[in-house]
């Protein structure tokens, strides 16, 4: 059986991180239930996400400070199970040839991680926007939140 890969999108990751989301006890059951998988990956991409989300006042009932959104997603680069991935500029060449073709701006943020992911032997994907990531060559994208 081939090695199976799994990364968490950003949004799985601020539902665990925020005790206030409706969603946190299952997502955080999700990143605990992963704590030790060495085929876990983060990708810088929502690591920057997740930083902007935490600062983000509409979206934090609490909005985090620079620099304790910043110490957050330090610790989890620094997770000492999973990996750490970010994109090459190869992956551009064939995200700039799907933009051509996006009926929704805001997709290319979608379409650069996902192509970054797979190039990076990710076979699963975790998120709560699975019509978003079909169509890229994962085994698997699902909803560890709305699973049963």
């Amino acid at each position: 059986m081939a090695r199976s890969v799994t990364a968490i999108d950003t949004n799985i990751l601020l539902y665990g991180l925020n005790a206030h989301a409706p969603e946190h006890a299952k997502a955080r059951a999700f990143m605990e239930a992963s704590q030790d998988d060495p085929d876990f990956v983060l990708s810088e991409l929502i690591l920057v996400e997740l930083y902007v989300l935490l600062r983000n006042p509409a979206v934090m009932s609490v909005a985090q400070q620079a620099d304790v959104a910043a110490s957050i997603v330090e610790e989890l680069r620094k997770h000492p199970t999973w990996q750490l991935v970010d994109h090459d500029t190869e992956v551009m060449g064939e995200v700039w040839k799907r933009a051509k073709t996006l009926s929704v701006r805001n997709r290319i943020f979608d379409v650069r991680l996902a192509l970054g992911l797979r190039r990076h032997g990710v076979t699963r994907f975790a998120t709560r926007n699975i019509r978003d990531f079909q169509g890229f060559g994962f085994d698997e994208v699902f909803d560890p939140i709305g699973s049963t």
